[in-house]
Order: structure tokens, then sequence, then C-alpha cells
């Protein structure tokens, strides 16, 4: 398992998918923080630790303004 601390969950989906992993993510809401809104702030099993191929990994992450993670996604040209 590797260290997902401070991945968007997307990314930490690829990281693991590369690895071989097919599970799923249990995700729950973390700490307000509008610097690492959609962050993974804390994972389980811990890095290091040997995770089944198709095992559910528990993640928090961090929420953005309104609660809830959000993506903010801006148009070519900053949306001017």
């Amino acid at each position: 398992m590797p260290n997902l601390t401070g991945l968007t969950v997307s990314t930490a989906r690829s990281t693991l998918q590369q690895l071989g992993w097919t599970g799923q993510f249990s995700q729950t809401e973390g700490d307000f923080d509008l610097t690492k809104a959609g962050q993974i702030e804390s994972f389980s099993p811990d890095a290091n630790q040997v995770v089944g191929k198709n095992q559910t990994i528990q993640i928090q992450v961090y929420r953005g303004p309104g609660g809830g993670t959000t993506t903010t996604t801006t148009p070519p040209g900053g949306g001017h």
C-alpha cells in the first residue's frame, strides 16, 4: 500500500490500479481546508501494509466550501 496522503481520489485510484488493485474506496469527509480540498487526508490500511486485490480502502478527504469534496475546473482562458 503506497502513501495516499495528499493525493486526489482519482490519482490515488490510478496509482493503486497500476499496482493491480481492483477494489473500491469508502470515502468520508475530512477537515475543512481550502488549499487541500479534494485531497486525501488519511486512509486505512496504512502505508506499507499488504492490501488485497479487491479490498475496500477507507479514505478521508479534505472538504472545501459548502461541505463535501469539490473539484473546480477553469475553462481555457480563465473563463473570461
